[in-house]
């Protein structure tokens, strides 16, 4: 068992949960939904709690510190789609 990445989850989890309810009862119910609707509400509301949930991981030692450094080139090259190399069909689960 990762004890390490299971301590940080936990420190982020007991920092975050007061931070989200107050981010769900007063920002979204009180602020954001009776001037923009029900669901811009939520969606401007999830938006925040994504973005204080790597702020939050920062100082508890997360981030890069759990593997190594991952070039940033690297991250959007993952999201690419890859082209068939020279030698290989379009579509590889296609019958042979």
């Amino acid at each position: 068992m990762n004890t390490y990445l299971l301590m940080i989850t936990f420190r982020v989890w007991v920092i975050e949960l007061p931070v989200a309810a107050f981010n769900y009862f007063v920002l979204i119910r009180r602020v954001y939904q009776p001037r923009v609707g029900e669901l811009p509400a939520h969606e401007i509301g999830m938006s925040t709690s994504i973005g204080y949930i790597f702020v939050f991981t920062e100082p508890c030692g997360g981030g890069g510190s759990v593997g190594p450094p991952v070039p940033p080139r690297r991250l959007c090259a993952a999201s690419m789609p890859q082209s068939p190399s020279a030698g290989q069909a379009a579509d590889s689960r296609a019958p042979t």
